[in-house]
């Protein structure tokens, strides 16, 4: 039996979505996102493994938007950390 998009992560009733995750609770929610995207990518990969080829375009899309979430990440994280040396020199 095949996978369907019944079977990818399910955000549940009433949910924002991807564009509106995130924002509120910072880097908990982003951690998430990530979370939450990567499944998604993973299941989509089982699909295409099993020649499911109409799934390659949302494939591509949740790649890029995953790497897009993990960098803007990276950045944040850099930035709290030069913050948090600047403080220290500070004090």
């Amino acid at each position: 039996m095949h996978a369907t998009l019944a079977t990818l992560p399910s955000q549940g009733p009433g949910s924002a979505g991807l564009a509106g995750r995130g924002q509120a609770s910072g880097a908990r929610a982003a951690q998430g996102d990530i979370t939450y995207l990567t499944e998604a990518r993973d299941k989509l990969a089982t699909l295409l493994a099993g020649g499911e080829m109409w799934a390659l375009p949302l494939f591509t899309r949740l790649e890029a938007e995953l790497a897009e979430l993990e960098a803007r990440e990276d950045v944040l994280a850099r930035a709290r950390q030069i913050a948090e040396m600047a403080a220290r020199k500070a004090a």
